[in-house]
Order: structure tokens, then sequence, then C-alpha cells
């Protein structure tokens, strides 16, 4: 480990890695390579998230409820929309609504990786199209993930077993993330809720 540009050494008798599948690799490299091997190469498809925000009188929508999933037979170039300002309070200004578009995945890689102008383009044409929404937004903001989606794909359970078993060589040693034990946010909470309550309460300075 660094601080300030300085190496220092920090024992545990417990580690857990939540880091990407790919930067885990990277650490386990020389220690395991077969398992960095399995780990760096988890597929994982490109995700960009825009944030549009409109006047609410543009909007023909209603926007009641959570959002919308956009099946892959519709031919749409979004994946979902959902609508924070529906959801919770304080998520737009009064008389506005904030909608946030997903990008990308394994059905459309190529569009995650538009330029900002023309990703934006193309999420306010579908929410056009999807919503009613009948002027540009008022505010946009676009963020981006180069490897979100990690895929479960044929010898995903292989890969996994490799873990496991490091974890029974290195006692202490425990693997969180998105590439294990599901890809949700819920998941990955519930499965560090279930860790961290197996783990000793008790810490040595």
């Amino acid at each position: 480990m660094h601080r300030d540009g300085q190496p220092f050494t920090v024992q545990a008798d417990q580690v857990i890695l939540a880091a990407p599948a790919q930067v885990v690799a990277g650490l386990f490299a020389e220690l395991d390579a077969a398992a960095a091997y399995a780990l760096g190469n988890i597929p994982a498809y490109p995700l960009s998230i825009v944030h549009t925000g409109y006047r609410r009188e543009d909007v023909g929508n209603p926007l009641d409820g959570f959002g919308m999933l956009c099946p892959s037979r519709e031919g749409r170039n979004v994946l979902g929309i959902l609508w924070p300002s529906s959801l919770f309070a304080g998520r737009a200004p009064e008389g506005h609504v904030l909608m946030t578009t997903f990008v990308g995945g394994a059905r459309a890689a190529d569009l995650a990786l538009l330029a900002n102008a023309a990703l934006i383009d193309l999420v306010v044409g579908e929410q056009q199209a999807l919503l009613d929404v009948v002027a540009d937004p008022v505010f946009t903001r676009v963020a981006r993930w180069e490897r979100a989606i990690p895929q479960y794909v044929a010898g995903h359970a292989a890969r996994m077993g490799l873990l496991a078993h490091l974890e029974v060589q290195y006692p202490g040693l425990h693997f969180l993330g998105n590439y294990r034990d599901g890809v949700s946010v819920e998941r990955c909470w519930h499965k560090g809720h279930e860790l961290g309550a197996t783990l000793p309460l008790t810490v040595q300075a």
C-alpha cells in the first residue's frame, strides 16, 4: 500500500476485497495466476447513464411510478428510464422532473461509447418518443462505467470456485462484488451485510 507516495504495510486478520474483478485480478497475478486470469476475463460491458431534467409541462407522460424497462424486442436504443423525482423528494426543483436513462450493456455496447452530445441527443429522442417529451432538457449530465455489468456466462461457476478455494487457502480473505453474488446494488449490499455479521467484532489497534 502507499500513502503520500510512500509504501507502508498493514497487517490484518480479515481482508475484504470489494474491488472490481479486474482490479482484484491484478492484485493476485503473482499469488494465484489461475484465479487472476479467471477474474480478469469475466466479460463485462460498458454502461452510460444520462440524467435529464425537464420542465414538468414539457413532459406529457404523468411519470407515475418507478420508471420503465425496454425489452430488446421493442428495438429501442435505451435499456430503461427511471423517474427519480417521482420516487424521492428533492430530486428536482419545483415544477421540474428528473429522468435517469441507461444506455449500453450487452445489448448495445457501442451506444454507451458515443460522445456526450450524441448520447444526449439519442436519449432525448427516445424520451420524446416514449414519454411525450416536447422540449429539450434544461439539465443534462452523463456518467460512464467502462465495465459496468459482469456477465455470468458459461464457466462462471468454475471461476467462482477458484475464489472459494482461495478463501479456504487463506483464512480471513474474503471476495465481494457484483461479479460474484449478483450484479444489483441490493445483492451487493445483502452479501456485504451477511459477511459483516460473521466477522469478529473486536479490532486491535
